[in-house]
Parts: C-alpha cells; structure tokens; sequence
C-alpha cells in the first residue's frame, strides 16, 4: 500500500531530461550536473549514463548528486562496468514513495533498464519513468518500448523520461496511440544530441497531465542537452 505524505496541492511542476555521458565532459565533476538541475529549477529529473565507483571517474554520482542539490537521488544499474557499476538515476525533490529496476529485453545488446518509480506529487500518486533505449537496434528499442507501455497500463498518472536513441515518429508512436503526449519530435523538435544533432532525449506525459511550456538548455556539459518541460496536474 503506498502512504502519500504531501498535503499541499502541487499543480505544476518540471521535469527534465538529461544524458550526462558519466560526466567526462565536466572532468568528472557531478556538483557541475547537479547545478545544472537546480539552475533547470526540476522538480523531477531523469538522467542516463550515471557512474558508480567505475575505475573511470571513480565517483560515485547520484550520491554526489543528491549531497549536492539536496534532491533524493535514486540509482538503477544496468550493467556491472570497471569494478562499479553504470546506469541511470532520477533525482526528486518531492517524496520518492516507491523504487525498482526492470529489465528490459536487450536481445543480446547491452542491458537496459527501466528505472520505475512512485511519486508523491501534491498529494497524488504518480508513476516516473526513467530508461535509456538501445542505440544500435531498431528490434531491440521496439520490443523495449513495448515494455514501457506495459508497465504504464494501469490508470495512474505517469511520466516517462530518457534517452529514446530515436527521433522516428514511427517508433514513437506507440506512445501516442497509448493516449500519451511526447515532448519531443512532435509539435516540437528540441536536437538534443551535440554531435549528430538529433531529437532523442524525450519526455513523455499521460492524459492526466497538460503541457504547460518546454524547452532545451543551451548548455554543453555533456554530449546531449537537457529537455525540460512544465507539467500541469489535471
């Protein structure tokens, strides 16, 4: 049984998205990520490529993140990488009232997951998402769609955020025919990857939800930018 703890109404609220490439592109530096979720002004944050305690960056990131902001930071592995471990985390500042780590089929591709979580919004059980879609196959990042949308078909509110690794609207549009709205490739188009310049970074909203504003960070701390948007609790 979820116990929800806020009793203040909370209509609004952002959220973002954001790929950090395990901070290489900040020296390693996790306090730089964890401004630029404050300076975001997130309420709720999903972010892909996290490490922990990997020979690499030998940090451990969500909770430098949390120290940092002073957000919950909840961390879900994918895989075991460098004597650590390396996936991605959601960092909240409202109550985090449930927490687990879905597998999702990888067919052989390196694993991913769904991060799955409840939370507390105004009052209101909410269900966030966080994942990172294979890159480098098409079957792979269908089948893991599929998953998502599956664990969405109960009537709870929800939001999903991640790394889609795709702009196909053909790809995405399971989504919509589940009744969601996408942020991104849609009526808007934020190019959230440097390098190639691409829509994959995604935040996607259920029918309970309304699209206040969104938009992308023009900053460069990572190989993508972040995605934000502001939601109004119907």
């Amino acid at each position: 049984m979820i116990t929800l703890l806020q009793t203040e109404p909370l209509m609004e609220i952002t959220v973002a998205t954001y790929n950090v490439r395990h901070c290489a592109d900040v020296g390693f530096d996790a306090t730089i990520i964890a401004n630029d979720i404050l300076n975001i002004n997130a309420d709720i944050a999903g972010l892909q490529e996290i490490d922990v305690n990997t020979q690499r960056s030998n940090i451990n990131t969500p909770e430098i993140l949390s120290s940092k902001s002073g957000y919950n930071c909840i961390f879900s592995k994918a895989i075991d990488y460098q004597g650590g471990a390396y996936g991605h985390a959601i960092m909240s500042r409202l109550p985090i009232l449930s927490h687990k780590t879905v597998l999702l089929d990888s067919f052989g591709h390196e694993q991913r997951v769904a991060s799955v979580n409840v939370i507390d919004i105004g009052g209101v059980a909410v269900k966030f998402l966080n994942t990172h879609l294979a890159y480098d196959s098409k079957h792979a990042r269908t089948r893991q769609i599929i998953q998502l949308i599956d664990m969405l078909k109960d009537d709870m509110p929800y939001v999903v955020t991640g790394d889609f690794n795709t702009e196909d609207k053909n790809e995405l549009l399971p989504f919509v025919e589940h009744g969601a709205t996408l942020v991104n490739c849609f009526d808007k188009v934020y190019n959230s990857f440097i390098p190639t310049g691409v829509a994959i970074d995604n935040i996607v909203f259920s029918k309970h939800f309304e699209l206040v504003e969104s938009g992308m960070c023009d900053i460069v701390h990572s190989d993508h930018k972040p995605v934000w948007a502001r939601l109004k609790l119907q």
